[in-house]
């Protein structure tokens, strides 16, 4: 039994002793100082982190074409485009003229398009603006039939 023990001690040691020296720590390369040295380990690291890299895209690649489950995205975007924008502007105001002429409207509701300009001359009963009735002119002509 003891030479069995001491047979294994001894091959244990053989074995050890003819390990490869290349694998040495980077603390101990650094410690050594030799440039080429952890150049070539950093080369090897780099290596090894490549091919991970691409046995990890292979792995995701597989878990996704086989999974069931897919996780959708919970924000998505969308590339902003040019286009054209349409804004209102809703104002009240008064009309001030130079001489004392009042203008009422017939009914309340939101200026549409206006049909004269500043400055121009305007006649009796002309068509200033347009008002949107907001449905008035449809219940009117419902009333009327």
């Amino acid at each position: 039994m003891k030479r069995i023990i001491g047979l294994l001690l001894i091959g244990m040691t053989i074995i050890q002793s003819c390990q490869n020296k290349n694998n040495a720590s980077i603390e101990d390369l650094i410690a050594q100082g030799n440039l080429n040295a952890i150049k070539s380990k950093r080369q090897e690291i780099s290596d090894q982190q490549k091919m991970l890299n691409k046995e990890i895209r292979l792995l995701d690649s597989v878990i996704n074409s086989l999974d069931t489950n897919k996780n959708v995205p919970l924000v998505t975007t969308i590339e902003a485009r040019s286009s054209h924008f349409m804004h209102y502007l809703e104002l009240q105001g008064d009309v001030m003229t130079k001489q004392n002429v009042l203008i009422y409207p017939e009914m309340p509701g939101t200026l549409l398009k206006v049909h004269v300009k500043e400055g121009q001359q305007v006649r009796k009963g002309q068509l200033l603006a347009v008002i949107d009735d907001g449905g008035m002119g449809s219940q009117l002509e419902q009333l009327r039939t």
